[in-house]
């Protein structure tokens, strides 16, 4: 008896032998999340974030993204930020409301190319977000956090501790501090 492989079916062996039990969970579609001042919902629908008001329905901003694993708000309502998949990990979307306009934007871990990153912290603020990543080097495994001010587009207080690879391989692809 032979057994064979599809193309699929070695994907799936290959992910489940190297990462069992490991991964993030999508939220589901039809998500909602709203903001602190109770004015404004996220919505998400596999492949689109709309942001909307809770009371009219109207739709502000709309946004394109993949599979999302979480959305947050800052405490002042004006920016929302969703951990979203990209290959080999995930990176972080940020939309924020200047006035009446809202525009988004990518946040990726500060310093050289990396090869592989994903977000494992989150902190919303009263008006930023604090975001840990896991990321691999060219040479090294390191955990690098910061602060991402979304009215500017600063980073600031960025950290980068070397890890080994133990302790870089437990870190989860997503795990809320909060």
């Amino acid at each position: 008896m032979k057994y064979f492989l599809t193309p699929t079916g070695i994907i799936l062996l290959v992910t489940i032998v190297c990462h069992p039990g490991q991964g993030p969970e999508q939220l589901p579609s039809g998500a909602k999340v709203t903001s602190p001042d109770k004015k404004i919902v996220a919505v998400y629908n596999p492949d689109q974030l709309e942001i909307r008001d809770v009371n009219t329905d109207q739709l502000y901003e709309s946004v394109t993204v993949s599979l999302i694993y979480a959305l947050r708000w800052t405490r002042d309502s004006s920016s929302l930020i969703a951990v979203e998949q990209i290959a080999h990990g995930s990176d972080a979307v940020v939309l924020h409301r200047n006035a009446r306009d809202w525009t988004s934007f990518r946040i990726t871990p500060p310093g050289d190319s990396y090869k592989d990153y994903a977000v494992v912290a989150l902190k919303a603020q009263q008006s930023s977000f604090e975001i840990t990543y896991r990321v691999s080097g060219p040479a090294a495994l390191y955990v690098i956090s910061f602060a991402i001010d979304p009215a500017t587009r600063a980073i600031s207080d960025v950290r980068r501790e070397e890890v080994g690879f133990d302790e870089w391989s437990k870190l989860p692809m997503f795990g809320d501090k909060e």
